[in-house]
């Protein structure tokens, strides 16, 4: 079992994982020592920018006080890149070398933050897709965790209604699940996949469900381990 001190979520946890809370720089050092004393594994606090300067504080005063980080959280919620996953694993790699420690990727998805997004559905679907077969290869990342939303409003979080089409170009979030908390297809991808990014002689792969298969398309331009084809 592993503990953190997220700096980014306001929800106490009602177990003991940790101190999960919005708390300061300073406070996170000052506690971490509670942390340390289990003999675990940590996990290093997660603020939402990685680059905002929070983090690069909180490393700074714990190697100071040679305080113990094993791994590095991060959050990220980019735009998919057109389908490419290539801006969520850079992003990665950035967090892995910057704090010189392998990464928990604790939430992530694709969100159009400016509004003005233009990529599709289709375009979140085929970055999840390729993303999932791309990180069982990435040494540094060790763990990741799709941040999960509805398209309906749960919470704090407003609803987000899904496009007219699959391939309307509007910055759709990424919902997992629609507006009558059925899975979506990106949903019934991120939930069918077995981490095996083992490529098969005849071997036929299956991400959602019958009636919502799309066919990745080839001119992704990934080695042949990554091509996944969807066949009905």
């Amino acid at each position: 079992m592993e503990f953190s001190l997220d700096s980014g979520n306001t929800t106490i946890p009602k177990d003991a994982s940790g101190f999960s809370s919005t708390r300061s720089m300073e406070e996170a050092v000052m506690l971490w020592p509670r942390l340390q004393a289990m003999d675990l594994p940590l996990v290093s606090p997660a603020p939402a920018n990685m680059n905002g300067g929070w983090l690069a504080s909180f490393y700074t005063n714990a190697n100071t006080l040679g305080y113990r980080v094993d791994y590095t959280a991060l959050h990220t919620y980019p735009g998919p890149s057109g389908g490419s996953s290539n801006d969520l694993v850079n992003t990665l790699q950035s967090g892995s070398s910057t704090w010189n420690r392998p990464v928990w990727l604790t939430e992530f998805s694709f969100v159009n933050w400016s509004g003005t997004g233009t990529w599709t559905e289709e375009d979140n679907y085929n970055c999840l897709a390729e993303f999932l077969w791309r990180a069982e290869s990435l040494d540094y990342l060790r763990k990741y965790a799709l941040f999960v939303f509805f398209e309906g409003a749960r919470g704090v979080l407003p609803a987000s209604p899904a496009p007219p089409q699959p391939w309307s170009a509007v910055g759709p979030r990424s919902n997992s699940y629609d507006i009558n908390e059925n899975l979506t297809a990106f949903g019934k991808l991120y939930a069918a996949w077995d981490n095996d990014a083992t490529v098969g002689t005849g071997k036929t792969y299956y991400t959602a469900a019958h009636q919502d298969l799309w066919k990745l398309d080839l001119s992704l331009s990934l080695p042949a381990p990554y091509h996944a084809w969807l066949n009905q």
